[in-house]
């Protein structure tokens, strides 16, 4: 009688174990698909170059952001907008810290630049 309590009591606590091997095997087998589809797709001489989209903006130089700008000084970016955006009236050059006002302006673009006088952040319209 003991020894049927026993069996019984080791059948029902391997179930969950049996479950969990079978749940970890699966996990490992899918893995070593997804890690060797990668590897094969790497290997292939025909790959596509991904561009990030610009949040709130576009690719278009004479839209912005300016994301070239950062690392430029601030007076070769102002340059550089001008250049490109010709509905731009504004161009300011501020520190990095400096506080601005909270309206919007299509034809306004500030450049933020650090102490060296280096563009720091990506200049946008407003």
């Amino acid at each position: 009688n003991v020894r049927t309590l026993a069996t019984t009591t080791n059948d029902h606590h391997s179930m969950p174990y049996r479950s969990f091997l079978a749940a970890t095997i699966l996990l490992v087998i899918g893995l070593s698909v997804a890690i060797l589809s990668t590897g094969d797709a790497e290997s292939g001489t025909n790959k596509e170059e991904v561009v990030a989209p610009m949040i709130r903006g576009s690719m278009n130089l004479a839209e912005g952001p300016w994301p070239k700008c950062v690392g430029m000084s601030g007076e070769n970016c102002k340059s550089y907008i001008l250049a490109n955006a010709k509905d731009v009236n504004s161009v300011d050059i501020l520190p990095e810290d400096s506080m601005v006002t909270m309206d919007f302006s299509t034809s306004r673009v500030r450049i933020f630049v650090g102490d060296d006088g280096i563009v720091v952040m990506i200049p946008k319209r407003g």
